[in-house]
């Protein structure tokens, strides 16, 4: 499929969604389900943050995300875990790097 045909289904499936909320649950549940995408893509740009040092990550990027998205929790309590790995990790990623 091209990428044109993509965002016109995507804005198709999209009004339907829209219109299905405003015509199941009034104005009062679109209102909330409108803000509760905007809280989630906000939470979403802060995931996506780089942080250079773990003072920074703590400090900065790790309340703002628990604050936008509190599935971040489970993310950092997975990044946690994966940390006996970090070696593996690593030499995966270098092998990614070269390809």
């Amino acid at each position: 499929m091209n990428e044109t045909l993509n965002v016109k289904i995507g804005i198709a499936i999209g009004i339907l969604g829209v219109s299905l909320i405003i015509i199941i649950g009034g104005l009062e549940l679109s209102g909330l389900m409108i803000f509760l995408s905007f809280w989630g893509w906000i939470g979403i740009k802060f995931y996506h943050i780089k942080t250079e040092t773990w003072i920074g990550l703590l400090l900065f990027k790790v309340p703002l995300n628990l604050m936008f998205n509190p599935f971040f929790l489970l993310l950092l309590i997975k990044s946690w875990t994966m940390v006996k790995y970090k070696d593996q990790l690593e030499e995966l990623d270098k092998k990614l790097q070269k390809t």
